[in-house]
């Protein structure tokens, strides 16, 4: 996994939009792949796939979301409380940015939830883990 931050992406993305015509990054744009958004605008559109969107689990989400033993309600809890703290990466097999959101399971587990945004409307959620020197005792 490549981390590039969204500043010094723009070049290479210049180049890639003029081959592939990928219209500027915009959380209004149905077509999210090239576009690289802010950590509020991640989490703005996040919220709202949460209300009107599709939240989809990869099958890799469902296996760790099992090795932690966090329920899909935990989940939405995180997904609603949390924040995202880190600028987002790039995957280098994809191109698809990943957000990290974190924040305490009601268990009081910190943990991070890695999702991409495919459209405007649908999001899926890549993986999931537990950061123990967050835990709350």
């Amino acid at each position: 996994m490549a981390v590039t931050d969204c500043a010094t992406d723009q070049e290479a993305k210049g180049a890639r939009e003029t081959r592939l015509a990928v219209p500027p990054p915009s959380w209004y744009n149905t077509n999210m792949a090239g576009g690289c958004l802010k950590r509020q605008e991640a989490l703005d559109l996040l919220h709202r796939c949460l209300e009107e969107g599709e939240i989809v689990p990869t099958r890799h989400f469902r296996e760790e979301l099992a090795n932690e033993s966090i329920t899909f309600e935990d989940v939405w809890i995180v997904l609603r409380s949390g924040s995202i703290y880190d600028e987002p990466e790039q995957d280098i097999k994809t191109g698809d940015w990943k957000y990290r959101v974190e924040g305490y399971e009601p268990d009081g587990k910190w943990v991070a939830i890695v999702p991409t945004f495919k459209n405007a409307e649908r999001v899926f959620l890549v993986t999931i883990f537990s950061i123990e020197a967050r835990r709350r005792l």
